[in-house]
């Protein structure tokens, strides 16, 4: 909490009443009341006292986050913000809602065939790596025929993910 305040982000968060839906190290992860998202999108830092929603990319200060909910200036917030934390004050009504997020349209499902067909050529296109064998044979205690016949694969590492989705 910067020395210019006498609250915090998490105040105004209690102020606002967000749903906080988990928690990091240094922040929170709450509902945001500006895209409607509803899955805690919107990080609170409390160690720097700024918010943004990795949803709708909304972000700022403490101030700002109350200040763009109910449609006032920073100073109208603060004002406010501390007259309800700092000297129980009243609590301000307004009457906003948060969006509804946007629906997104979806395709129809393929049917089951074209889904096996598709994971097959995905699978088609990965190994198994020599540690991956050496664990089902050691440690599971399958036979070369058993591994063949599963068709066990390994699954790349991250950087590798880009080419095979690529071709």
């Amino acid at each position: 909490m910067g020395s210019d305040f006498p609250f915090t982000i998490m105040d105004v968060a209690s102020l606002l009443n967000l749903k906080v839906r988990r928690e990091g190290p240094n922040s929170v992860y709450v509902d945001c009341p500006f895209c409607g998202d509803q899955r805690g999108k919107m990080n609170l830092n409390y160690a720097k006292n700024v918010w943004r929603c990795n949803y709708c990319n909304k972000h700022g200060g403490m101030l700002a986050l109350y200040a763009r909910l109910h449609g006032i200036s920073n100073q109208e917030a603060y004002q406010e913000i501390y007259e309800t934390l700092v000297n129980e004050g009243p609590r301000p009504e307004y009457a906003y809602s948060a969006a509804t997020p946007k629906e997104t349209p979806q395709v129809e499902r393929a049917d089951p065939y074209e889904i096996h067909r598709t994971y097959a050529a995905l699978l088609s296109m990965l190994t198994l790596t020599p540690a991956h064998w050496e664990h089902l044979r050691s440690v599971r205690g399958l036979s070369k025929e058993q591994i063949e016949q599963f068709g066990f694969r390994s699954t790349p590492q991250a950087y590798k993910y880009q080419p095979i989705t690529e071709t």
